[in-house]
């Protein structure tokens, strides 16, 4: 046998492990078919499984919206805190408010006193149901302008639209040539009579506008560079001053002898009692005399006003240097005034231009130990009034007399938009005169009373009647 080949061949012995192995493999598959075979057959019997459950988020049906969840809550306990109470002060100046209310409060926010939080809707709900048809449909409509800038715009617009045929008007009252036609003069007068709040405010408006930018503009000097720039504003001042006074005193010269303050004031009087005369729609027929009386009158009025307006930002600019050393903080003062009272402004505006669109924002005040009800109104309104340059005198509410004054008339028509409300009962509070601090709220309805108190004109407001439903002062006779 060749030796090479002998070499490469199989044993015996190698043979027989080979079989056993091949045997083995055999027998194991054979096994697990069989096992695969036996739970397949098993798996037939058995009910078809469930898919696997996989984590995809199901579209559900959306619960009812819980305003304290979803939008903002008015915390008062917050209210410590500096950052918080400065947003605050910061909301309660849009709407031209600062001392009277503690917060301010959308329709669609929440409030929160101690541990109790309440949505303003459910609060509103509830007040609609005890008062029934005295409080209207929309105390319960959450507003808050979509778009305010959108909204201020469209106020603007129609404001100097107003503006500008106000002008026209008064360029025909103050006119020789219109004087001869009688029915059209008396309706220029009526026009004008009838937009001349609404005009003044407008203009006050833009005047709180220019000063902010301007003081704001001052603000980032050093207090060298503004006692400089405030200078040579109260010498420019005073010369237009002087400039007013010389040509109020010609025009007013038939009562030399009395200062010009006094000319002035008898001089408005006139020109209001000429123009209830030319304005009453019952009058057939006015004089040629009052009609010339009244265009001249009106001029010295116009110049009268901008004497005023002189008169009183002199005075301003001589207080702010008087701070010395503290220039820079006046300023800033001066600034959150002024935005106080530009956003007071803006809120009658929006109202006598746009009454359909109502401020439907809630002040809440929470009452205090020893509170009643008719002071926490009359503070309302003294801070409304004194955010417009008005001070009211603290006896202001006072009788005059056997007769109500006419703020006194206010707070008793104010009942019908305030109301107040038990955050611990959930409940509205009928009776007015029964309040414990920090357990009872007070609502102010912000819509309805800057409706009814921009068309208030403080001048005559001891002249305002109330029935016990309605407010008003009375036609002149």
């Amino acid at each position: 046998m060749d030796t090479k080949h002998a070499s490469g061949s199989l044993t015996t012995p190698q043979i027989a492990i080979i079989a056993i192995i091949v045997v083995i493999a055999i027998i194991v598959t054979v096994w697990t078919m069989a096992d695969k075979k036996k739970a397949d057959e098993q798996a037939a019997l058995q009910p078809p499984q469930k898919p696997p459950v996989i984590n995809t988020p199901v579209p559900q049906e959306t619960p009812a919206v819980q305003p304290e969840e979803m939008k903002s809550v008015a915390d008062y306990d917050k209210l410590k805190e500096p950052d918080y109470k400065e947003l605050t002060r910061q909301r309660k100046a849009e709407y031209g408010l600062d001392k009277g209310v503690d917060m301010i409060v959308k329709a669609d926010e929440s409030v929160k006193i101690g541990d109790k939080t309440i949505a303003m809707q459910e609060i509103l709900e509830k007040i609609r149901i005890k008062k029934g048809d005295v409080v209207e449909k929309s105390l319960s409509a959450g507003l808050s302008p979509a778009n305010p800038e959108q909204e201020r715009k469209q106020l603007t617009e129609e404001l100097d639209k107003t503006e500008k045929r106000f002008e026209k008007l008064q360029k025909n009252i103050e006119s020789p040539d219109s004087v001869r036609n009688d029915a059209a003069y008396r309706d220029y007068v009526r026009e004008h009579k009838a937009v001349e709040k609404t005009v003044a405010d407008y203009r006050a408006y833009k005047d709180a506008g220019k000063d902010i930018d301007a003081y704001k503009a001052l603000s980032g000097k050093d207090e060298r560079a503004i006692k400089a720039q405030l200078n040579e504003d109260t010498a420019r001042l005073s010369v237009e001053k002087d400039r007013l006074e010389k040509e109020l005193e010609q025009r007013l010269s038939s009562k030399k002898s009395q200062p010009i303050a006094e000319r002035i004031k008898g001089a408005e009087k006139r020109f209001e009692e000429l123009q209830k005369q030319l304005s009453d729609p019952n009058a057939y027929q006015s004089s040629e005399k009052h009609r010339q009386e009244y265009s001249e009158l009106a001029k010295s009025i116009r110049i009268a006003e901008e004497y005023r307006q002189a008169i009183k930002k002199l005075n301003e600019k001589k207080e702010l240097l008087s701070e010395d050393g503290k220039i820079s903080e006046a300023i800033q003062t001066k600034i959150r005034n002024l935005e106080l009272w530009k956003n007071s402004l803006e809120n009658d505006l929006r109202v006598q231009i746009m009454p359909q669109k109502d401020i439907q924002v809630y002040g809440i005040y929470a009452v205090q130990s020893k509170d009643n009800v008719w002071n926490i109104h009359f503070n309302f309104l003294k801070d409304y009034f004194n955010n417009r340059g008005i001070r009211l005198s603290p006896k202001a509410d006072k009788p005059i007399g056997k007769k109500s004054s006419g703020v006194g008339k206010i707070l008793k028509f104010a009942e019908n938009m305030v109301y107040i409300y038990n955050i611990r009962e959930e409940r509205v509070e009928m009776n007015l005169h029964q309040i414990h601090p920090l357990s009872k709220i007070v609502v102010f309805n912000l819509g309805q009373v800057f409706s009814v108190l921009s068309q208030i004109d403080y001048r005559n407001i001891n002249q305002i009647e109330y029935d016990g439903e309605t407010l008003w002062i009375p036609a002149v006779q």
